[in-house]
């Protein structure tokens, strides 16, 4: 009976930990506090950065809880937080515009 109920906790746990990774969808606009930096990320691996109309494109991935972006100014990496991508000095970008509208 008590290995029972360890297997079902362990499964329990599994599936949360499982679930609570599956929407790490990050392709969309996501925008910094002000609305002048603006980062695009499309669903086949490729970004834009834009800030007061100068743009930059570049490449990203997933990597467990980090997104890295890679651009020919060099590489910059953001946790994901929840809703937020956190970077460097102190950086929060939000979703602007969720992909499924």
């Amino acid at each position: 009976m008590l290995r029972a109920a360890l297997t079902y906790a362990a499964l329990i746990g599994l599936l949360a930990i499982v679930l609570s990774g599956c929407d790490r969808r990050i392709d969309g606009t996501w925008t910094d506090r002000t609305g002048d930096l603006v980062y695009s990320f499309s669903g086949d691996g490729r970004a834009e950065v834009s800030l007061f109309g100068a743009n930059v494109t570049g490449q990203y991935r997933i990597d467990d809880r980090n997104l890295i972006l890679v651009t020919p100014q060099g590489a910059v990496v953001f946790e994901i937080s929840g809703e937020l991508l956190i970077g460097p000095n102190g950086l929060e970008l939000s979703r602007a515009v969720h992909p499924d509208g």
